[in-house]
């Protein structure tokens, strides 16, 4: 913060609102800031290099997250970048 403010004379309530307020206004510039970025199940499939039923399995035993927006299944990037998929290689 480049703001500064000088604590004269202020009583413990009239502190606990000036450190409410700095919160508030430092929460509400950060809300919205880092937009998640969400991937179909065809790219997530081939930045894993996997095929969509071990993908499918993936998602139905837990191991990663997707949501179901309309008809179309979106995994976060966040919950890509989170979770630790095991990958067997090709032979």
């Amino acid at each position: 913060m480049t703001d500064s403010i000088l604590l004269q004379n202020i009583d413990p309530d009239g502190l606990k609102s000036l450190i409410q307020e700095a919160v508030r206004v430092e929460l509400a510039s950060l809300s919205g800031k880092k937009e998640d970025k969400f991937f179909t199940r065809a790219e997530v499939a081939e930045k894993l290099h996997i095929s969509f039923p071990t993908l499918d399995n993936n998602i139905r035993k837990g191991r990663l997250k997707a949501v179901r927006i309309g008809g179309r299944v979106l995994i976060r990037e966040s919950d890509l970048i989170l979770n630790e998929i095991p990958i067997r290689k090709h032979r």
